[in-house]
């Protein structure tokens, strides 16, 4: 997702998750339900939790970006790049460090 919003293609995804340090529009609501059918995970455990999408409302984003060809703008995508830029990153751990 970050890569495909970086090249300035729109994301639709839910709103839940790290994701949404980086997208801010066409977020699908959700319900929060019980991690399920993952026994061969080790990882997972019962008291986990995922976002379900709902789909009425991802199929009504769906259909709008298609409509109304919506990209993410330049600026937002430049935003992006800037804050997630591998020198930015660098220079924010380093004053993380110091502290």
């Amino acid at each position: 997702m970050f890569d495909a919003v970086c090249l300035g293609n729109t994301v639709i995804s839910t709103g839940y998750g790290g994701q949404t340090d980086f997208i801010k529009d066409n977020l699908v609501k959700y319900d929060l339900i019980p991690v399920s059918k993952m026994n061969w995970i080790p990882w997972y455990e019962k008291d986990q939790k995922w976002a379900q999408p709902n789909i009425d409302h991802a199929s009504i984003l769906m259909r709008n970006t298609f409509n109304n060809k919506i990209s993410p703008s330049i600026n937002y995508v430049e935003t992006i790049r800037k804050r997630h830029d591998k020198k930015f990153i660098i220079k924010k751990i380093l004053t993380f460090l110091k502290k």
